[in-house]
């Protein structure tokens, strides 16, 4: 999904008019006020459980699969995500701080060579410490919207020099 496609303002959940509105707002008030502003539309940015910080889904699924508990995956798994390590968002950061741009807006994700189906992220997990990961069916579940993320990274690689460093074996290990 690149920087450039269009958005229809119709359909849009609540979710998506709040970031919209806040994207808008960060821009306006940067240019009013004459200072630079970056926005990185983050993909699934995962880390190492921390004391006061949510987990998001790959570190669960990560800590699921570790202690045995049976995972709920929507749409059976098949939706995919490109996932980003902290440490690739913390060094996507700083060449935004440390480049010439002025404004940014970027998406920011593991890109195709970092997504994989949610499935996928619970198996490789389970070879890496080779346990058998445990599933539940889900009834009545929701698949996500969208079915099928990936970010397209051309644009804050060609501006500001940044692509994800880090690879989804490296970065799941880097949990257990």
């Amino acid at each position: 999904v690149p920087e450039t496609c269009p958005t229809s303002y119709r359909d849009q959940s609540a979710l998506e008019w709040s970031k919209l509105i806040g994207e808008r707002y960060v821009d306006y008030y940067a240019h009013e006020r004459d200072f630079r502003s970056c926005i990185f539309r983050l993909s699934a940015v995962y880390a190492r459980p921390s004391e006061g910080n949510d987990n998001g889904f790959v570190t669960h699924y990560v800590e699921s699969v570790k202690r045995g508990w049976p995972l709920r995956l929507p749409a059976e798994g098949r939706p995919v995500r490109d996932i980003l390590h902290v440490d690739d968002f913390s060094r996507a950061c700083r060449a935004f701080i440390d480049s010439s741009v002025a404004h940014g807006l970027y998406n920011l994700g593991g890109g195709r060579g970092n997504a994989l189906s949610l499935r996928e992220i619970v198996e490789t997990v389970g070879r890496m410490i080779q346990v058998e990961p445990q599933f539940e069916e889900q009834q009545d579940a929701n698949a996500p919207t969208p079915f099928n993320y990936t970010s397209d990274l051309t644009r804050v690689h060609a501006e500001i020099g940044w692509q994800p460093q880090t690879r989804v074996e490296d970065g799941l290990r880097s949990l257990l």
